[in-house]
């Protein structure tokens, strides 16, 4: 089936991509990286740069070594623009296989015989495409000072020349190459711009000693020839970095597309993790933040991108304003924040690890196993060598369940900022029509989906090392803002009354220790606060409550009155001052009211004095 314009459709993502990266922070002893910025001033920094930190070998190279590596769950790979596609067929023994295309910028893809699209972009500005979503601006500000706007110098663009495509092609044939990176006017999916976009924020000194930022608003689009489902954008990420610039290096950057043994297609990329961006004439490594700087990034979004977001950021704050009735300017502002990282590895081949392969999903059957020590004990070990890097679908028990390969101090930590759309389907948060909310927090790991609403209870789950890498206790932060819609459906909250509540953090031993926390309702958004709690799992728990709003007191209408004097002129007949009999079966009564030197007499079955007198006794 060919694709048309109109069925680009969003279906879960079946393509096979092969990619190669490195960890940043883990150079090996003496070997030059070519990263200027000194080892422990870099974006991530681990303080013992052993296996499995991406560039030393395994304790024992000939023994299968295995691990699991601890980086905050951020994307890996962001920032390369490209379009690939993916095809499938049956196999004669029943079973499917998939395959992966590269797709040119001309975009032969659409009219390809393909069972899912995918295209992987960075957005380009609001004011060159003129449609949603882009980035509207970035502005920061040091201290308590006004935001000011960020001096944007380029936009990456590591697109391969064509002499630089023929080298390639001679050292290592392939099929096909990618030429450039980014699109724009694809049909039914968002521009693309090059690669992220280039800033200086003057007076926001890094800790490489400039003053160089990279923007990359990643997304990633999937559709569905079979237009069976709505083409969407299936992941969103929005990360900068502090950067510092090499102008004397360039990188121009492959993604090609080569045949397997097996004759089937598949899409390569290799990135260095710690390269904030690739360009053609220069590049960027990623520093850490200075601790004074905020920073704001404004974005033009439609419903494409609406919903839930989760991140890493400090003290977030958001606003939302509309533009028509499909986009929305969304501004999400925060301070950079530390998250732990840490490693552990173990000898494949001994019995002793068979749980720990099993808990990291890598191959563990009786007859894998036998695999490892055969190759154990032939020095072929390292052909099964391998790291797995978390990422939210292993949750937080994994702390726990590694705890004796852990221990319970970190080995670092990364200087980040960045926070990425999540899919979510829980009761009252499941429109994606517009910005719900953002959850943050500092914790090593945490739970893939939002808190959970079970007993009028709000329950989120974080975990970590109980000691950061030098040794103090780690404290722990948490922020979790959503709409007052939101918490107006799960409580059934009626009135217009502010939201209030409690936050509670309990440990795993069933103690709290918090230092601070808050809950504010202001301008339609509701944000709850939890700092300075500790490790290793505790559980942060909130209660909300809203009084009701109100009841007006009914106003009783005011009899007719005559105008004031020093002596009023009796509204009826003038009777006695007091009738003392009322008027219990209907008869009328007479009661004198005064204020100040004014007095009224009011003759009715029940009188009741006007408003500001009072009945005279």
């Amino acid at each position: 089936m060919r694709i048309s314009k109109s069925q680009v459709a969003g279906t879960a993502l079946l393509i096979v991509l092969n990619f190669v990266f490195a960890l940043a922070a883990a150079p090996a002893h003496g070997v030059d990286d070519g990263n200027p910025i000194p080892v422990d001033k870099r974006q991530f920094v681990l303080d013992d740069p052993g296996w499995p930190g991406g560039q030393l070998p395994p304790p024992d190279p000939y023994r299968a070594w295995m691990g699991i590596v601890f980086t905050g769950g951020g994307n890996q790979v962001t920032g390369l623009p490209f379009i690939s596609a993916s095809s499938s067929s049956q196999s004669s023994s029943g079973q499917w296989v998939f395959q992966s295309h590269l797709c040119q910028t001309d975009l032969q893809c659409l009219t390809g015989d393909f069972r899912t699209l995918m295209a992987n972009g960075v957005l380009d500005f609001c004011e060159k495409t003129k449609a949603s979503p882009c980035v509207e601006a970035l502005d920061y500000r040091l201290g308590e000072e006004p935001f000011r706007p960020a001096e944007y110098l380029f936009t990456a663009d590591p697109s391969p020349t064509a002499a630089f495509i023929d080298e390639f092609m001679k050292s290592s044939p392939t099929s096909k190459v990618l030429r450039d990176f980014g699109w724009h006017g694809a049909p039914g999916i968002p521009d693309s711009a090059s690669g992220p976009h280039i800033y200086r924020l003057p007076g926001a000194i890094n800790s490489a000693g400039t003053d160089t930022y990279s923007l990359a608003p990643a997304f990633t689009f999937v559709g569905d020839p079979q237009g069976t489902i709505k083409p969407s954008i299936s992941d969103f990420n929005v990360a900068i970095t502090p950067v510092s610039q090499n102008t004397s290096k360039s990188s121009q950057m492959i993604v090609d597309q080569r045949t397997d043994p097996f004759g089937l297609d598949h899409v390569n990329l290799a990135v260095v993790n710690d390269m904030a961006y690739h360009d053609i004439h220069s590049v960027g490594y990623a520093a850490q933040f200075p601790t004074n700087l905020e920073l704001r990034v404004s974005l033009r979004i439609d419903k494409s991108i609406g919903g839930w977001y989760q991140g890493r950021v400090l003290e977030p704050d958001v606003s939302q304003t509309s533009l028509n009735e499909n986009d929305v300017v969304l501004k999400i502002s925060a301070k950079p924040t530390l998250v732990p990282t840490t490693y552990a590895g173990f000898d494949a081949g001994d019995p002793a690890s068979q749980k720990f392969i099993s808990f990291l999903h890598l191959p563990s059957s009786e007859q894998s196993l036998r695999d490892y020590s055969e190759a154990d004990a032939t020095g072929n070990g390292w052909k099964y060598s391998r790291y797995t890097v978390w990422n939210t679908s292993f949750g937080t028990e994994i702390v726990s369940q590694l705890s004796e390969l852990l221990g319970n101090k970190s080995k670092g930590y990364g200087s980040v900022w960045d926070f990425r759309k999540m899919q979510v389907g829980a009761p009252c948060m499941t429109d994606n029509s517009s910005f719900q909310g953002l959850l943050v927090t500092n914790a090593m790991t945490y739970q893939a989906n939002l808190p959970t609403f079970e007993n009028s209870q709000l329950t989120y789950r974080v975990a970590g090392l109980h000691y950061d890498s030098s040794g103090k206790v780690f404290q722990g932060n948490y922020y979790f803002i959503m709409r007052d819609s939101v918490a107006k459906c799960l409580y059934g909250f009626k009135g217009s009354a502010p939201i209030s509540g409690t936050v509670n953090v309990t440990s795993s031993d069933g103690q709290e220790n918090v230092a601070y926390t808050n809950v504010t309702d202001r301008d339609g958004w509701l944000k709850l606060t939890a700092q300075g709690f500790t490790f290793s799992n505790p559980v942060i728990s909130a209660k909300l409550t809203q009084a009701p709003d109100p009841t007006p007191t009914p106003t009783a209408k005011p009899a007719p009155v005559a105008t004031p004097t020093a002596t009023s002129t009796p509204i009826v007949a003038p009777v006695p001052a007091v009738t003392p009999t009322g008027g219990a079966s209907g008869k009328k009564v007479t009661i004198t009211c005064v204020k100040g030197k004014a007095t009224r007499n009011v003759t009715a079955v029940s009188p009741k004095c006007p408003a500001g007198f009072k009945k005279k006794n």
